[in-house]
């Protein structure tokens, strides 16, 4: 029922969890995610502010014109370590990222 709302109504759900080891929220939603063929769920492997630079980055890739697959699989390509950042700007970024 979680993904069903957005899932009838998008072309596709990217669903960016907090890390698998420190939560079964990942594991939670990909099960959930089992039961559509257009909710993909990525694994941050961070917590808050890496969770939510990761959440720009995908919106990037969107902006770019790429699909639902695509911007999941360049997720994965690049260390998640790199969106993680404790300045004022990824503090104000990950306001902006929540909105994804």
């Amino acid at each position: 029922d979680y993904f069903a709302k957005y899932a009838n109504y998008y072309d596709a759900v990217i669903h960016i969890s907090i890390s698998s080891d420190l939560s079964c929220s990942n594991q939670n939603a990909r099960i959930a995610a089992s039961e559509f063929n257009n909710v993909y769920v990525v694994d941050s492997k961070n917590l808050s502010t890496g969770s939510g630079l990761i959440c720009i980055k995908a919106r990037e890739l969107a902006n770019e014109g790429l699909s639902a697959k695509e911007i999941v699989d360049g997720l994965g390509r690049e260390p998640c370590t790199r969106y993680s950042r404790g300045d004022g700007v990824a503090n104000k970024a990950v306001i902006r990222g929540s909105l994804c």
